[in-house]
């Protein structure tokens, strides 16, 4: 009975050291922005302590690139949104999406003061992200929506993150964003 009191005892010292371990994972951010925060937030309050996690952020601009890192195993979780996993998946990856924070895309389409309206938008120059991100599948589908091609009728550059996109915004480059 003493030698199975005192495997139980140590057992049970065993389980909670195992128990009080924590695990480290990386987290890729995609942007610096409203949603990534949500990761610091819950950094911050504890929350992934609470569940055994010690978190390092990894701010990898684009959510195209992101997904890349996270395929090649260097990431354990990215926060982005779905284009970029999306069109990974299609292509024989296999990542999950295990939440969702938005329904729509957070974008807002921003031009020079000459433009006026959406038939202004025809032979422009568009900044996004990345090719394959979620910027450059809402500007392809909005111009699409406003009857432009995206092929044809405008040229998509691959600029990067918002900073960049909004120096972007001059005479000699771009002339939207997104």
């Amino acid at each position: 009975m003493i030698l199975l009191t005192s495997f139980a005892l140590i057992l049970s010292i065993y389980c909670a050291g195992q128990a009080a371990a924590q695990e480290r994972i990386r987290v890729g951010l995609g942007a610096i922005s409203l949603q990534s925060g949500l990761v610091h937030i819950a950094k911050d309050r504890g929350l992934f302590a609470k569940y055994g996690l010690v978190t390092e952020s990894v701010c990898i601009p684009g959510g195209s690139t992101n997904v890349q890192v996270l395929v090649s195993g260097s990431l354990d979780l990215s926060q982005l949104s779905g284009a970029p996993g999306v069109a990974a998946n299609l292509e024989g990856a296999d990542l999950v999406y295990f939440l969702g924070l938005l329904d729509k895309l957070n974008y807002q389409l921003v031009t020079r003061a000459e433009i006026k309206s959406v038939e202004q938008l025809k032979g422009k120059k568009f900044a996004v992200s990345r090719f394959g991100s979620s910027a450059d599948f809402g500007m392809r589908a909005l111009l699409k929506r406003v009857g432009v091609d995206p092929i044809k009728e405008a040229t998509i550059l691959q600029i990067g993150d918002e900073p960049a996109r909004i120096a972007a915004v001059t005479p000699a480059m771009s002339t939207v964003l997104w």
